[in-house]
């Protein structure tokens, strides 16, 4: 009788025991691997959601310090002019933000009106009249600057003899003759005088030969040459003539005995002259800077302001409305006037005291770093918790933040002071308190968990799936067939919690916070970037399935 199957095995196993235990192991170790194989197959991924929704998103800086009483706040004005009224007495209760004092404001009225005025020409289109009158003031700022020219060279006709005869002529009161009698100090300034005086009347006879092929019909370019040339030219008249009335002066001062019956004429006619080239190079600056202007603002009406000049205009605008509002000097807290440093008509400069306010309250002196201070400004709501009360929120203001940090072993801080908006009688002097200040805040805004928002390089994006969920689907996790895609978001303020949408999603969408893999037996969470798209009316986006890839740029 032929043996079976299995009693081959048994006789074979009998006859190679160390085959059969080498064949046994293969068989254990590749049943194991095929196993073990066969789970990490069966993966499974769950997406935890949030639906986008509307919101509020605060930033805030915290810090700690101590419990104060009777605060006192010296105020000051923030702009300079004189008192118009004064609107409190000492020993009135005035509330934050009441006025205390008025500065006179008609000169930053008429500034915040002309910044405004400029502003509006600047971004709204100019008309056909607006144009016609730029190009008429610039014709005319030509045409007063040739009349310039010609009153200046008008009157150097008569002053350049003029010195000329008193530095070299026969009877000149300082020709050569006459200055012999001079000491080495006086000589020396007739000899500066001289000097200069040759210099500019070279310049003088160039220019006088230039004016003379000018008229007010030459070219706009010409008549700017010779602007300039006059205008340097006149200011070394100038010049000469400072340095011949030092002579004068040094003579009057220090050697009375020169020539003493031409002396006053002498000098009367420098200070003439002088006075005379003075006011016509005042002139003739004012004719360049008059020209400069309005080129500008033909230019700027022609060709459109840049975005420069907006922004410029913008910040004056701003400047100038500030300096408007800081007019009224108000009390930066709830309290009594204890004094009132100024009086009617008084004129006050930037920082000068104005008032001293003084309140009962309590408030709150809390140590910043300078990072952090550098986001603080008087005025921004508070929160204030007490380690001694529990389950105590007091709302607060800062009303003062120093202008000087404290250095200590490098470490660079600041005091803020942050008054309370009410009491509580729990509160004591002392006391250990927790500030948190809102810093900024955006209200009724698209907001999603930061968990949701992602980053690659200089992108932010999130990831969506192909179909909604319920609520309960939502923070339970839901599987998906086709993997996420991932859409390019423009983000705005971030706290601990939730982020700003500033575009990318619409109220409603879903967006992925948490992605769990579960293989076996075993989860893991993770979060895979997606190359990001941009959403098109007809959905779906690119790199959605088929695991990781690039996040592309938008």
């Amino acid at each position: 009788m032929n043996p079976s199957f299995f009693q081959k095995i048994k006789i074979f196993a009998a006859k190679h025991k160390a085959w059969t235990a080498v064949i046994v192991v293969i068989v254990v170790i590749g049943g194991y691997y095929l196993i073990q194989k066969e789970k990490a197959s069966q993966t499974t991924t769950t997406y935890t959601l949030s639906t986008v929704a509307s919101g509020t998103v605060m930033t805030t800086v915290t810090g700690t310090g101590q419990v104060s009483a009777n605060n006192q706040v010296s105020v000051p004005a923030q702009v300079a002019g004189t008192i118009d009224t004064i609107d409190v007495s000492v020993g009135q209760r005035v509330v934050a933000g009441q006025t205390l004092v008025h500065i006179d404001s008609t000169s930053a009225q008429q500034s915040l009106e002309s910044a405004q005025i400029a502003y509006d020409q600047l971004v709204q289109p100019p008309t056909t009249g607006d144009i016609t009158d730029a190009q008429n003031s610039l014709t005319q700022s030509y045409t007063n600057a040739f009349n310039s020219v010609a009153s200046a060279i008008t009157d150097l006709q008569t002053i350049m003899p003029g010195i000329n005869t008193t530095l070299y002529g026969q009877d000149g009161f300082l020709s050569d003759q006459h200055s012999s009698y001079l000491t080495s100090t006086g000589q020396g300034y007739r000899n500066t005088a001289g000097q200069e005086f040759d210099k500019a009347n070279i310049e003088y006879q160039n220019v006088l030969s230039e004016y003379k092929g000018v008229s007010l019909e030459s070219a706009t370019s010409t008549i700017t040459k010779l602007l300039a040339d006059t205008h340097s030219m006149d200011s070394d008249v100038v010049k000469t003539l400072t340095d011949t009335q030092n002579t004068v002066t040094f003579i009057v001062t220090s050697q009375p005995d020169y020539d003493t019956k031409d002396v006053a004429t002498a000098e009367s006619d420098i200070t003439t002259w002088l006075n005379q080239t003075t006011s016509d190079n005042t002139s003739l600056l004012s004719a360049q800077n008059s020209i400069d202007t309005n080129e500008n603002s033909y230019n700027t009406l022609v060709t459109g302001a840049t975005s420069l000049q907006i922004q410029a205009q913008q910040l004056s605008l701003s400047e100038a409305q500030q300096n408007y509002d800081y007019q009224d000097v108000a009390s930066p807290i709830d309290g009594t006037v204890a004094l009132i440093d100024v009086t009617p008509a008084e004129q006050v400069s930037n920082g000068t005291a104005i008032a001293t306010v003084v309140t009962s309250n309590e408030y709150a002196t809390i140590s910043l770093n300078e990072v952090d201070a550098a986001k603080i400004v008087v005025g921004q709501k508070a929160t204030l918790t007490f380690d001694a009360v529990n389950n105590l929120s007091i709302a607060g203001t800062v009303s003062e933040v120093d202008g000087v940090g404290t250095v200590s072993q490098g470490v660079v801080t600041y005091n803020v002071k942050i008054s309370f908006d009410s009491e509580d009688s729990r509160v004591k002097p002392g006391m250990s308190v927790n500030a948190t200040i809102i810093t900024a805040a955006d209200q009724n805004v698209l907001i999603v968990p930061s968990a949701a928002v992602k980053t690659q390089g200089n992108i932010s994006y999130v990831q969506e799936l192909d179909q909604k969920y319920s609520t309960a689907q939502e923070a339970a996790g839901v599987t998906s067939v086709n993997a996420p895609k991932s859409f390019p978001v423009v983000v705005g303020l971030s706290d601990d919690t939730n982020t700003e949408i500033v575009s990318g999603l619409s109220l409603g969408d879903q967006v992925i916070t948490k992605t769990t893999v579960t293989t076996g037996a075993s989860a893991t969470t993770k979060s895979t970037a997606t190359a990001a798209t941009t959403r098109t009316s007809g959905g779906g986006g690119f790199g959605g399935g088929g695991g990781a890839s690039v996040l592309r740029a938008f």
